[in-house]
């Protein structure tokens, strides 16, 4: 079971959430915007990063990325007109488009068959 840490609300429009993550399993972002909730995760066993509807668990994108349990990552995940950009370590790995724009945003971490956490957390509202 996938369960939000954390959740802040930012304000309607663009939004930087960068964060220094360690996951075991499969851990990383929960956003849900006009009551669409998405995961973009870290999936170790997988080796890959990818992009889910919560309810369906649907893939959006995914890409393969040697995620390493227990190694510190730091994300960069954009949102900008909705279009969604993932960085780790400043590498852009991910970017699709959503429809998330002109509602408000809830942003956390999500932990799903293992454990997440995260520090040095930033919050951005760009304009």
């Amino acid at each position: 079971v996938s369960v939000p840490l954390a959740p802040v609300a930012a304000t309607e429009g663009s939004v930087m959430l960068q964060a220094t993550v360690q996951i075991t399993g499969s851990g990383g972002l929960f956003w849900r915007c006009r009551h669409l909730p998405y995961f973009l995760l870290l999936e170790a066993k997988e080796g890959r990063v990818g992009l889910y509807r919560s309810y369906s668990f649907e893939p959006m994108a995914a890409r393969s990325f040697p995620v390493e349990e227990g190694r510190a990552y730091d994300l960069r995940c954009i949102l900008i007109d909705d279009i969604l950009e993932l960085y780790i370590d400043d590498v852009l790995l991910l970017q699709c488009g959503l429809p998330t724009t002109n509602g408000l945003l809830h942003i956390g971490f999500v932990a799903d068959r293992g454990g997440l956490t995260a520090t040095n957390i930033k919050i951005n509202c760009l304009l």
